[in-house]
């Protein structure tokens, strides 16, 4: 919803590689820093946790063309998926990009007003319907208070061990399952920054309930009965605190056992005498995704209105932005209830 992007295909044997990804850059705003995405796609390539890059500048950039598998948004409800992602997104977050400052995306998001002048150049600058106005109106009135703010910075995570080079945003479309390894990529670094390592969990979770395909206006669907279970979510942070905690087991002969039978996570863990050790550390995320549950879909109001008025882009996200403040709202009440 914010690149143009084309498979190219070489109509010649002699050619290789056989095909390429053209992605063709939206308008740069204060959201995106082309020169540094740049320098984190190639990072992570190099650390095989992207595709390559053939070449890049501040408009395009060429890349690897991986043969895959769609991955929907259902997958997280199976197990295998679910496993597996957990232990790639726990391998991913394990990464150091250099050159890059280790402030938490969200927190400069929330203290620093980040998106602040985009936000209010985009509604200066823009015609909107009369409709559109009273939407946002009700979004600027809810997300722009400093109340709101300090009180999503008071539930910030406190230690240092919770900021992890993140996705920020992690859903179906922007996850590759390889067709000759059956590994799972996760593309698209434009979003890509330090952040709570409970944001890319929060956000896959509740971007399961989230449809981008729909054919007609708004261009997108809320389905909340297809809303990941608790019991699903647990089980996510089990295996992503287990392939954290034990980064040896990503890659070894017990991997695929693992990721078949959880009581395996619980045995390896009291052989390894970390028992309580791994309670307290599930404990402690389950409560940082509960917060970025909330923080998810607040930054992704403030996105849907710098990013509305696109004409090559039909969705229609000034409504996604207050459908997404619907649910801020909705996780918000259900997380005070829980306090």
């Amino acid at each position: 919803m914010s690149n143009l992007i084309w498979k190219v295909t070489a109509l010649v044997d002699e050619v290789e590689p056989k095909a390429l990804i053209y992605r063709k850059f939206g308008e740069v705003t204060g959201v995106f820093d082309r020169d540094r995405e740049n320098h984190i796609f190639s990072e992570l390539s190099k650390s095989k946790l992207g595709p390559l890059s053939y070449a890049s500048s501040s408009e395009f950039r060429i890349e690897e063309f991986c043969e895959n598998e769609p991955v929907n948004k259902s997958d997280i409800r199976e197990e295998a998926g679910r496993r597996r992602l957990a232990m790639e997104l726990a391998k991913f977050h394990s990464t150091e990009i250099p050159a890059i400052k280790q402030d938490p995306f969200i927190l400069k998001v929330l203290r620093d007003g980040l998106f602040d002048k985009d936000f209010e150049k985009k509604v200066s600058t823009t015609e909107f319907t009369e409709t559109e106005d009273i939407m946002l109106d009700e979004i600027k009135n809810a997300i722009f208070s400093q109340e709101e703010r300090d009180f999503l910075i008071d539930l910030l995570p406190k230690t240092s061990k919770s900021i992890v080079f993140s996705h920020n945003d992690l859903h179906s479309g922007n996850i590759l399952r390889l067709k000759d390894n059956n590994r799972l990529l996760l593309i698209d670094c434009e979003y890509n920054d330090y952040n709570y390592r409970g944001f890319d969990i929060a956000n896959i979770f509740v971007e399961a309930m989230l449809d981008y395909s729909h054919p007609v206006e708004p261009f997108y669907a809320v389905n909340e009965d297809l809303s990941p279970s608790e019991a699903e979510l647990k089980e996510f942070i089990k295996y992503y605190a287990f392939f954290t905690m034990f980064p040896e087991k990503h890659d070894d002969e017990d991997t695929e056992k693992i990721l078949r039978s959880p009581s395996l996570i619980d045995a390896y863990v009291l052989a390894n005498g970390k028992k309580k050790e791994f309670e307290d550390e599930v404990n402690e995320l389950w409560y940082e995704v509960q917060v970025c549950k909330l923080l998810s879909n607040y930054y992704w109001v403030i996105w849907s209105v710098i990013f509305s008025k696109k004409a090559e882009i039909k969705f229609d996200y000034i409504s996604y932005g207050l459908d997404r403040l619907k649910l801020y709202k909705k996780a918000k009440k259900v997380f005070l209830s829980k306090k």
